[in-house]
């Protein structure tokens, strides 16, 4: 597993372009989509709709990362993907398949499902064992409670209960009809493999969110400063970028790695693909 991911890395810092041409429009987009569901809160709050504001702008979010997610299996499938994805924007109906799976979308709210299920149970469990009127002291007893990184135990769990149908993800990127079981069935022998990597990126993800929250704490406070808006502050920061940066660097890394152990696996291979400009009577020939 180790040695998949450093070769992940090293693709990836010898293939910047081919990053940022996804992550650079992919951060604008989670930017915009942030200053615009701060700025709808009051609007949805005031119609007492927080409940489908939440889902409405989670759901939003979901579909962002499909779209990166699934491009980046794309080319880590393909090599020559560009060119494919151009060949098949040529054609008279517009191929969603190049863009978006619903394979990707399905599972990636799953996962959404299960993490919120485990906020919602830890949620329920806090308020419990809340003090009472009859029982101040009692606060005490569960405050370190409330200290635990429930999001990070979250994340992981996410991850051993999903990492092994990852290969679910290659196989609809492939365009191969499995369903999650068949994908959990040929990760036999490489399932543990596929868990570690999601458990790791799991945890860079969360680690680099709480180092960048532990350092902000070192920045004195710049009072009056733009910056300082409360609506503004978490899309433009510095911490707020890189979160994002960090976030899509996994999404990349995992892409890789997984799509490596894919191939490893079965032995897949991309079918040839006529070229955009060679015409029907030459690729019969």
């Amino acid at each position: 597993m180790g040695s998949l991911v450093g070769e992940a890395f090293d693709h990836w810092i010898n293939h910047q372009g081919r990053f940022w041409g996804v992550a650079g429009p992919s951060i604008v987009a989670f930017a915009a989509l942030s200053i615009i569901e701060i700025l709808s809160i009051p609007h949805f709050y005031a119609m007492g709709w927080d409940v489908p504001h939440s889902l409405f702008w989670s759901g939003t979010r979901i579909l962002l990362i499909t779209l990166i997610l699934y491009q980046w299996f794309k080319y880590a499938l393909y090599d020559d993907w560009n060119q494919r994805r151009s060949t098949l924007l040529g054609k008279d109906l517009f191929p969603w398949h190049a863009f978006i799976s619903g394979g990707f979308i399905a599972f990636l709210v799953a996962q959404s499902i299960f993490l919120r299920i485990i906020f919602l149970l830890w949620g329920e469990f806090l308020s419990g064992r809340l003090p009472s009127a009859e029982e101040p002291n009692r606060g005490a007893t569960v405050r370190w409670l409330f200290d635990v990184p429930i999001d990070l135990i979250g994340q992981i769990a996410l991850a051993l209960f999903f990492g092994g149908f990852l290969l679910f993800l290659p196989s609809r990127a492939a365009g191969l009809s499995w369903g999650p079981w068949r994908a959990f069935r040929e990760a036999s022998g490489i399932r543990s493999r596929l868990i570690a990597t999601a458990a790791f990126l799991s945890f860079v993800s969360i680690a680099g969110e709480r180092i960048l929250s532990f350092l902000e704490a070192f920045v004195p406070p710049r009072q009056g400063a733009l910056l300082d808006q409360a609506w503004i502050s978490p899309v433009v920061s510095i911490r707020g970028l890189l979160i994002c940066f960090i976030e899509l660097l996994t999404l990349y890394v995992l892409a890789h790695t997984v799509s490596r152990l894919f191939v490893m696996k079965t032995g897949w291979i991309p079918e040839p693909y006529p070229q955009p400009w060679t015409s029907d009577s030459a690729a019969r020939d």
